[in-house]
Formats: structure tokens, sequence, C-alpha cells
């Protein structure tokens, strides 16, 4: 019994010795694999899970294929060479063991899956050879020494998926001879779907990845690498080759590549073929990028545009450019013309087509860059309706009506059909704050973008009634009265019943310098445009009277003289006459007293007047002893009258002689008034002193 329990104990502990070392370690695609680590007592089927490579293992350490053994890491450290083929391994655990061994050949077994990467390291090991499994992925990163990987391809390969990364010394890999010199080979490999070679910086061959079904190529940072060839793959871009300094030629034929725009810098290739493609573009930049290029085959481009709604015409834009130039379209199907780098299908063409399509055929003459460009555009067709507006043709509004764009097009009854959704002009067209008649346009456009065929409605907007002229019918001016056109307006009474503006033909009509009968139309138009009767005006223009004349005589001293002057005219002032000792009071109308006639404000009598010259007599009162000088007045009879006192006067020079001048009636001169006045005082005083006496 107790033997038993110790068995038991024994076993439990080998078990749990296993799982330590390899905790259920796979290499299968979704599980990450972890690092093994030998405990002490470990055996080698707990070290190697796959019972047929721990016999080969335990084989190769030990010269005995027990299993069951204790495993060392010195009996491990002594497998150089692992020779493994044929003997029915799938699981690889436990690999990483073998510290020292430098050549593994795993040929014709049950692997699907090989992953060797992060800690997973096998530090000295040079070359793995996995032909003659069914291996679906290879994963292999991190591996310092490694320099050769042979594995199955072509059609006897079912791989979906090649990870060679971080591997420096790596030269060779896939489906080549032992005798190979620098080659990557995975060509023909139909399975395959995804590759990436990344920092292999001691590969100098070619990577041949052609004729696969590669979806996604990564290949980065080989710089000694001198080609790659991955023609008809499936592959949408180039994006994924970069740091490929001495890559000189790029064979990418009958793959899916739509641009070239993400292509990296290359500066050795000089010859790129991308054939059998999808690309419409071969940019300007390809100069740039690629500087040593002076070739590139880009013919039979097969290209299908994204599908087209027509509903009419086709108008398509070519989008085929060969280094910043638009292609020429050529072969043009069903019809079409090509005009202004556009293409453009009737609807009548159309009518039984689903597809269109043109062609372009172009040499690449971009110096030093010499190929061809050339394919085939193809247009899917998606056929659709036009949208369709109905609408009533007119509608009435009052004046003023407060009616938005939305209850107007519920009242024309506006609907569309395709789904399209109704505009109109109508709040920019319509014044409702003015009568007539306005032309609003409908226009439809659905989600597709189609427009459908504008429908125009009449908007009436009743008018304002004529305005009415008022006036009266006759005016007389005369001849070149110059009245303004306001002037006559304002004469006439002119006005409308609604204040209406009135126009008239007056300035036009009437001729002030002829006289005779002038008729004058008025004209009046309210805000609404509408007209108002016209009312006629007669303007008579007639001659100015015969002038009635009077005449004015001018009496200087009983000299006369005579003027005919216009009655109620203004009598122009003759020149004041001069006579000597004598100042000149004005014109009066009576030879003595009278009116002083003013000549700025008096007008002809019709009777005719005499104006009378009255003057006033200058006297010295002391000639001899220089005493003042004294006016005295003097009518036109010669009778003397007292002067007026002037005790301001100061005595003059009595040998002086008096301002001289004829008189228009008498010529008496000044000497003889002083002599009479002299005799009258002497013949006064002794008068006096004759009656003073006597008493």
């Amino acid at each position: 019994m107790k033997r038993k329990l110790s068995l038991i104990i024994v076993a439990g502990m080998i078990l749990f010795q296993s799982f330590s070392a390899y905790p259920l370690a796979t290499f299968a695609a979704d599980t990450k694999p972890l690092k093994a680590t030998l405990q002490a007592g470990s055996t080698y089927a707990s070290a190697f899970p796959d019972a047929n490579l721990a016999k080969v293992v335990a084989q190769a350490a030990t010269g005995s294929d027990d299993i069951t053994q204790v495993a060392t890491q010195d009996d491990l450290d002594k497998v150089v060479t692992l020779t493994a083929n044929s003997k029915e391994i799938a699981n690889l655990a436990g690999m990483d063991l073998l510290r020292n061994v430098t050549s593994i050949n795993l040929s014709d077994n049950k692997i699907t899956t090989v992953s060797l990467k992060g800690d997973i390291t096998l530090p000295n090991v040079t070359s793995i050879n996995l032909r003659g499994n069914d291996l679906t992925t290879i994963d292999i990163q991190d591996q310092p020494k490694l320099v050769k990987v042979f594995c199955d391809t072509q059609d006897s390969a079912e791989l979906t998926e090649v990870v060679l990364k971080n591997l420096p010394a790596l030269k060779v890999a896939g489906g080549v001879s032992d005798a190979s010199g620098d080659t990557i080979d995975f060509s023909k490999t139909r399975s395959l779907t995804k590759m990436t070679l990344e920092n292999l910086p001691a590969m100098a061959g070619a990577l041949a990845l052609n004729e696969c079904s590669m979806t996604e190529v990564t290949v980065k940072n080989l710089p000694l690498a001198i080609n790659i060839t991955i023609y008809d793959n499936k592959v949408k871009t180039l994006a994924g080759l970069e740091d490929l300094p001495l890559i000189t030629r790029i064979y990418a034929s009958k793959n899916e590549i739509t641009e070239l725009d993400s292509l990296k810098s290359f500066p050795e290739i000089a010859n790129i073929a991308i054939t059998n493609n999808h690309v419409s573009v071969l940019p300007e930049e390809l100069k740039t990028k690629l500087p040593k290029l002076t070739y590139i085959n880009a013919s039979n481009q097969t290209i299908t545009l994204p599908e087209q709604t027509v509903a009419s015409n086709l108008v398509l834009d070519n989008s085929i450019k060969n280094f910043g130039q638009v292609a020429t379209a050529n072969s043009i199907s069903d019809k079409g013309t090509y005009k202004d780098n556009q293409i453009t299908w009737t609807a009548a063409n159309l009518k039984d087509v689903n597809t269109v399509d043109y062609g372009f055929s172009e040499s690449v003459s971009q110096s030093p860059i010499d190929g061809t460009f050339s394919g085939k555009v193809t247009v899917p067709l998606k056929k659709v309706n036009l949208p369709v507006i109905t609408a009533r043709d007119e509608i009435y509004y009052e004046k003023n009506a407060n009616i938005t764009e939305k209850v107007f097009l519920s009242n024309v009854a506006a609907s569309a059909t395709e789904g399209a959704t109704i505009t109109t002009d109508y709040n920019t067209v319509v014044d409702f704050t003015k009568g007539g008649t306005y032309e609003v346009t409908l226009n439809a456009k659905n989600s597709a973008g189609f427009e459908a065929e504008p429908v125009k409605v009449k908007v009436h907007i009743n008018k304002a009634l004529a305005p009415v002229i008022t006036a009266n019918t006759e005016i007389s001016y005369m001849v070149f009265a110059e009245v303004t056109e306001a002037d006559f307006l304002k004469n006439i009474q002119a006005s409308t019943n609604d204040g209406s503006i009135i126009t008239s033909d007056f300035g036009t009509v009437v001729k002030w310098n002829e006289a005779g009968d002038y008729t004058v139309t008025l004209k009046s138009v309210n805000s609404d445009d509408v007209d108002a009767k016209p009312v006629q005006v007669t303007v008579r223009i007639t001659p100015n009277p015969t002038p009635i004349l009077a005449n004015v005589v001018f009496d200087i001293d009983d000299v006369q003289t005579t003027e005919a002057i216009v009655v109620e005219g203004f009598i122009t002032e003759p020149a004041a006459p001069t006579k000597d000792g004598y100042t000149f009071d004005g014109w009066y109308d009576a030879k003595t007293g009278g009116n002083k006639w003013n000549f700025a404000t008096n007008k002809m009598p019709a009777a005719g007047i005499t104006l009378y010259a009255q003057f006033s007599k200058i006297v010295n009162n002391d000639p001899q002893t220089g005493g003042g000088t004294t006016t005295v007045t003097e009518n036109n009879n010669g009778v003397l009258s007292d002067p007026p006192a002037n005790t301001n006067n100061k005595a003059k020079d009595a040998n002086k002689k008096s301002q001289t001048g004829k008189h228009p009636a008498t010529g008496d001169s000044q000497n003889m008034l002083y002599l009479l006045a002299g005799l009258l005082l002497v013949g006064v005083s002794l008068r006096i002193f004759k009656k003073t006496y006597s008493k």
C-alpha cells in the first residue's frame, strides 16, 4: 500500500513539473509562446510536450530515446544538429531549450504553425528546414544567427502568412535549394495572402513574391536587396515597400493597385512595371521619388469608376492623368463624344445599356522617363427617372397680402416626384406692395442630385385703381413769360385723387416766343403702374399790349425839355442842373412848393407831368468883413425869402469870389443880387429911422 502511494506521489510530482516546465505551451497561431524553463527533475517528456519531438531530442542529447529520463541543460546543450524529419511531430514547444543547436531539420512532419519570436529564441541556429509540412503560418523573428529557412511553396504549400522580421543574418528563405544564393522566394504560392519581410540587413539578393494571392505586402529595411517581384497578386498599394535603397527594379504587374501616390522614395530604381492594374494617374511626383527612373510600363489598366446614376445625358470628366496632363480619351462606347476633357453620352444612347466605357493609350514622355500608359475605363450605370414638378399655372392675391412661400406652394398645389424637394424664388420675386404680375420659378432636386425641369407660376397682385387728374382747363401767359412746369401745374391747380405725381409735355409743347394756343397733356401713373386718363389744358400765349406814352416836361427856369415815358413806368432822373449862386433842391411837380418827385417810387401818370427844377440861393452876410454865408431861397419868379439862421458859419475870406454859373433862364450875375439886397436893406433902415424920428 505504501509502495503504491509512493508511486502516485512521484507521478503527481512529475506531472506537476511537466506543467511547470511548459504550462500548456504550444506554437498554435493564436497562442503567445512562452520561454521554456527547465525545472530540476524535469524529464524529456515534460520538457517537450510533443512525445515524438521529445524522443528525437532525448536521442540527440543522451543517445537514448527514453523520454522518462531526467533532462538536464548540460545534455541539451550537447545538441548541435537536430534531425527530426518524418517523425510525426506537430508541436515545437520546448525547442528553445536547445541553446546550442545550429541546424534543425523538421521536414515531412505535421507542423502547421511555426512561431519563434520574442523570448522564444534559438541563439545559435543558422538553418531551419520545414519542408514537407502543412504549414499555414511562419512567424520567425529575433533569431540572431538564422541564415536559412526552407519550406514548401507553390502548389504544394498551404501557407497563408509569412513573417520574417529582425533577422540580421538571414539570406535565404522559402522554396529554394540549399545551394541557392541570397534569395527569398515564395512565388506561385497561391494560398499566401500576407507577407512581411522587415529588418533583414544581410539579404543581398532578389525577392520573388510573384503569383501568390497577397493582399498585404510589407518589405521594409532590406538595405542590400536589389529587386522585388510581386506581379500577379492582389496588392492594392505599394506603400508597404520602404527603405530599399539598392532596389533597381519593381515588378508589380497584374495586381489590384489603384494609385502610386503612396509609393515611397527609391533612389536607385530605374525600371518599374505596373501593367494590368487599376492605376488612373501617373503622378508627377514619380520624377522626384524615383530620380533614376528611365522606364515605366503602365499598359492595360482596367479602371472601374463608381456607379453613375443617370436620368438624362451623362457628362463625365476624364480623370486619367499622365504626369499632370489629361490623357486623351478614345474608343468611346455607345456613340459618346469627347470635348474639353469631358465624355458625353446622350440619354438616347444610354437607353439600353448598363455600362459605358472609353479607352486611352499614350506614351510616357517625361524625359528621361519613357514608357506606355494605356487602359480602359468602365462606368457602371444606374438608371433613374428625373423628378417632375406639377403646379397651377397662376394665382391671384390682393395687394399687401401676407402670403408665405409655404402657403403659396400649397395654394398652387406644387409637388415633385422622385422624392425631390421644391425650391422657389418666390420671396425675392414677388412684391406685395406693388400690383402687377410676377413670374415665380419652381425648381426641384432629389437626394441623388437630379434636377427637375423648372416650372413657371404667374402670381398676380391686384393693382390699385387708376388715379384721377383734376385741373383748370386753360391758362394765359404773356409772350416770353418763361414759366416753369412746376409753376404751371400750380397755376392750373393740377392734382390727383391719390397723390400720384403728375407729369406733362408742357416743357416741349409751349413756345414762349410765339403767341398762340398750345395744348398741354397732363399724365399720371400710380405705384402699380396704372395710368390715369390724360387731361388736356390750353395754354394761351398772348402778345404784350402796345405801351401808352405820356410826356414828362423838365422845366429849368422856364427852359423846357420833353420826353415820352410809358404810363406807369419810371421816369429816368436827368442830370442835376446848376445855377450860379444857387444850390439845386430837386425836381418838383410845381414851380413853387409842390411835391418833390421820387424817381425810384413815383410812376408816370397817364396825363403827363411837368417837373420843375427848384434852387436855393446862397447869400454872403458881410462880404467886406468875411462874415458867414446865408442861403436864400428864390423861386422861379425872382421873389426872395428870408434865409434860415446859420449861427455856426464862420467868416470867409472877403476877397473870395462866390461860385459862379449861368442861370438857365436870366443869365444875371451874382454881384447884381448882392447890390439889390444891399439897396433893400438901406431902404428898410431909412424907413425905420424916419418913423422913430417923427415920434
